[in-house]
């Protein structure tokens, strides 16, 4: 034989005897039916723990041991807890969840708290005797609301037993009675009924009489739950975390999409299942991510018709298979096109986010039939169906019910603002979509009733021909609605510089609210005898209470001309009271609401000034205006020096918006006092929860006049959206410790330290803009404060002669500043960061850097006291995490959403 050969064979052998063996670990899960697999003739029941095994690589395995009806006494009793300790190996993990067949004393599983904690002891004991790692896991929420749509702890006692055990023995602990309560209300007393088994008679062949159980998951609520325990797999650092097949991208500046918008649709496709749907959904599959924006924008061009519309009931987050893939592009030709439970308005803006971050023609190309479906639905006057094609009932209807009026319009209007992801519309479909967002903003002002001489507020539908109000469903009548008028409401407040017209329809909407509130006044949720109709089964029943301490509610329905709370049957003939409404609607129909009240709170937010309208100057306006105004700037330059001292101001302007004082230090201000950096700001924020948007802020003393501050913010909570901060040396003064400020899409221009102070400050997706070899920042951050200043992908540019710029150098000795995923210019040189003078600052100086790029990014070549993050340093860095109790993120969509 050949030597050669012989020599690599046994190079080969050796190699492949000492190649380390892959070890797979096992996930037991222990506990009851909540986590249970299921029997094909339960589905679709489905225990967390079905999805919940998919979620890994494949070298992990999940061996679900749950049982239906076990408590820990039962587990172990039928030596189900033996069977696991036999096969057990080291390195396992065991997760245990168990309570609810434990407390129940009438149950043959009851299990004393006593005997309860030392099985718990005894589950946790044993594993650690082989190596294994125990979870505890409190038992699931089980869906109880009270009168008032609050969620009611349904496991205290076993719950904090399971907390306790989990301190005293210092086992991780995944506390999902209390997440899943959070889940739940969130969802609300009604669309919580998705994440559980509920199901109308004859919607699911395995419960020809229907289900309602407030127990059991259907497939869409154990996938949540199984997210919950993911998400705190990786919250608690455990090593399985590193095998979870979906791990999330970092909060900074992750692209999603968001999967709330779809609930309806999501919620409805697991909830039922329809013989009529193209497919439906399968056992345990789990869903995408919402960072798997291409997987899911592809799904959404799967649902879509050749007409460019949506079908409603699908989950565009759902995994498909090759065969449900194959069945959607077989129904292309379909036309149950709709804007009904969300659809087609909220595809259209999921696919404008994919085209925004992935450039994927296919997604804008999609977008586009959408919006062209859009304006082909729309009436000559303005509104919209429910269904396009049109059918021959109440569908056709110009439809304001459930957001679908509403939804259409948000989309309209961010492509009437130019928003980015909307940026392939163009030419003469821009033009007709901003013309159909002005009819349909028409329409909404002509449809507002006014009834026997008083403004009120909107129907539910109306008639597409005569816009007067108009039957919906049998008991939907014709009426004054105050649920969907509060979502009409809220979409007008969303809109910058209204008309007139628009304020005025506000006003009188807010004042119909106001008139029929109703006072001392509670539904009360009662049970009552199982009734099965051909619509529902109810265990349950309302009736109204009256409660000196309940806060104001509101009838869905008022009738016309009297605005008396009006309620209907099946039958189609009105009542005016829940009492006579038959059971089967009376449980199974939200009759009174709080939407409302979330217009009157939002008002006093809105309350809006305009500069020069209402008052000649800026300063006016803010010495005039209360806390919890909105201030709009109209085009203009204001020359003024200005301070503002009030909570909860918004100052939003127009494109030329600009607020701009020239003081520096060497002259004389107006007040007689020197003027130094402290007192050279042409705008002081010192009130909390401030929002600046599109708003131009300079100081123009000139490039060498040395520090001039544009923008000293003092306040807590400061927001800045789409703003230009321009000047040259210390621009941008962050004044106080105690401060945390927001920074997003803005463009910030200067020459020395014109980023400095004390605050903490996150800064994303904005441009930083250098106009002299000097120094970005000069942060003078508290030794306590582990953050200061993060850019969070941000694009740092400079003059074109410039190539010795810092990212910043320690105006105190702590100074902490962080750059993640920004882009560097060729201005920023090698070095990186610069100390303070001849100071010792930067021995403790807090400098770090995250897979930045471009010419300006050399991580070999930076100072030796800065430091480039692992990923893991960078995934820890979050807005949640530097911010503490302020969620800037929702913060900021709600300025969004009511502010733009």
């Amino acid at each position: 034989m050949d030597i050669k050969r012989i020599a690599t064979t046994f190079v080969l052998v050796t190699l492949a005897a000492f190649t380390p063996r892959q070890i797979r670990t096992t996930v037991w899960l222990i506990g009851d039916s909540t986590m249970a697999d299921k029997e094909i003739k339960a589905y679709p029941e489905t225990g967390w723990g079905m999805p919940f095994e998919h979620f890994f690589d494949s070298t992990v395995t999940v061996d679900n041991r749950a049982k239906n009806g076990r408590s820990t006494k039962s587990f172990i009793a039928e030596g189900r807890w033996d069977a696991v300790l036999q096969t057990l190996k080291a390195g396992d993990y065991v997760l245990i969840q168990f309570g609810h067949n434990d407390e129940v004393p009438t149950k043959g599983t009851y299990t004393p708290e006593d005997q309860f904690q030392k099985n718990l002891i005894r589950f946790i004991k044993e594993s650690r005797d082989r190596n294994a790692i125990p979870i505890l896991i409190t038992p699931v929420a089980r869906r109880k609301f009270d009168s008032t749509g609050n969620i009611q702890e349904t496991h205290a006692a076993y719950a904090a037993l399971v907390r306790k055990v989990a301190a005293g023995q210092h086992t991780p602990l995944i506390d999902l009675d209390t997440e899943s309560q959070t889940l739940l209300q969130q969802f609300g007393p009604e669309n919580s009924k998705w994440l559980f088994n509920y199901l109308q008679p004859g919607e699911h062949p395995n419960y020809p009489e229907g289900r309602a159980d407030d127990t059991h998951f259907s497939e869409f609520g154990a996938r949540r739950m199984a997210e919950i325990v993911l998400a705190d797999i990786r919250t608690l650092k455990l090593d399985l975390a590193h095998h979870i097949a979906h791990p999330p991208a970092p909060q900074t500046s992750a692209a999603v999409i968001d999967p709330a918008p779809f609930g309806d649709n999501a919620g409805h496709w697991y909830a039922i299942f329809d013989k009529g749907n193209i497919i439906n959904p399968l056992p345990g599959r789990p869903r995408h991510q919402p960072t798997e924006i291409k997987a899911i924008a592809d799904n959404i061009l799967l649902f879509q018709k050749n007409n460019g519309g949506w079908p409603k009931n699908y989950d565009p987050f759902a995994i498909l298979t090759s065969a449900q893939k194959d069945s959607l592009l077989e129904a292309k030709g379909q036309t149950n096109t709709t804007f009904d439970n969300g659809s087609t308005y909220n595809q259209i803006a999921a696919l404008a986010t994919a085209w925004l971050h992935l450039h994927d023609d296919r997604y804008s190309a999609a977008a586009i039939n959408g919006l062209d479906f859009i304006l082909t639905a729309q009436y000559r006057n303005g509104g919209w169906p429910q269904y396009y094609p049109l059918e021959n009932n109440y569908s056709r209807c110009i439809t304001f019910n459930d957001g679908a009026y509403e939804g259409i319009m948000r989309v309209l209007k961010d492509v009437k603002d130019n928003k980015p992801q909307y940026a392939f519309v163009t030419g003469s479909l821009a033009k007709k979509l901003r013309t159909a967002y002005d009819k349909g903003l028409e329409c909404i002002l002509k449809t507002q009733i006014n009834d026997a001489g008083k403004p009120t507020a909107w129907c539910q539908q109306y008639d597409e021909t005569s816009l007067k109000p108009a039957w919906a469903r049998k008991f939907e009548p014709p009426s004054i609605c105050n649920k969907e008028s509060a979502d009409l409401v809220i979409f007008l407040m969303s809109i910058d510089n209204p008309t007139p017209a628009v304020k005025t329809a506000i006003e009188n909407a807010v004042a119909w609210f106001r008139a029929s509130e109703i006072a001392d006044t509670r539904v009360k949720i009662i049970p009552a005898q199982r009734m099965v109709t051909p619509f529902r089964i109810s265990y349950s029943d309302r009736v109204v209470v009256t409660d000196s301490s309940a806060p104001p509610i509101w009838t869905r329905y008022y009738e016309l001309k009297t605005h008396r709370p009006l309620f209907c049957n099946r039958d189609s003939k009105p009542v005016y009271s829940l009492a006579e409404v038959d059971r089967e609607r009376r449980d199974g129909y939200g009759w009174y609401t709080y939407s409302p009240q979330q217009v009157l709170d939002e008002y006093k937010r809105w309350i809006r000034i305009t500069v020069p309208t209402d008052y000649k100057t800026v300063q006016a306006a803010f010495d005039a205006c209360t806390p919890n105004t909105t201030i709009f700037i109209k085009a203009g330059t204001y020359h003024e020096k200005l301070q503002l001292t009030k909570d909860g101001i918004t100052l939003i302007g127009e494109p030329g918006t600009v607020l701009t004082w020239s003081d520096h230090p060497g002259i004389i201000g107006k007040d007689g006092d020197s003027i130094n950096t402290r007192n050279s700001y042409s705008f002081r924020i010192t009130g909390n929860d401030f929002t600046a948007k599109n708003i131009t802020f300079r100081n123009d003393a000139g490039f060498t006049a040395g520090q001039a501050v544009a923008v000293e913010a003092r306040g807590d909570r400061a927001i800045f959206l789409h703003d230009s901060i321009i000047g040259n040396q210390d621009i941008l003064f962050l004044n106080s410790e105690n401060s945390r400020q927001y920074y997003r899409d803005c463009y910030i221009e200067g020459t020395t330290d014109f980023i400095f102070g004390a605050a903490t400050a996150w800064f994303e997706n904005c441009h930083i803009h250098s106009k002299k070899n000097s120094h970005v920042t000069a942060a003078s951050t508290p030794r306590d404060h582990p953050f200061g200043f993060i850019f969070d992908n941000c694009i740092l540019t400079g003059d074109s002669s410039l190539n010795h710029v810092s990212l910043g150098r320690p105006w105190r000795p702590y100074a902490s500043v962080t750059y993640l995923h920004c882009r560097l210019g060729k201005h920023i040189f090698p070095d990186g960061w610069a100390n303070w003078n001849q100071t010792e600052s930067y021995k403790t100086a807090r400098y770090a850097e995250f897979e930045d790029e471009g010419p300006g990014a050399n991580p070999t070549a930076r100072v030796p006291w800065s430091h480039q993050l692992t990923p893991a340093e960078a995934n820890d860095i979050t807005p949640r995490k530097v911010f503490g109790d302020w969620d800037v993120l929702n913060v900021t969509m709600t300025t969004y959403l009511y502010k733009k």
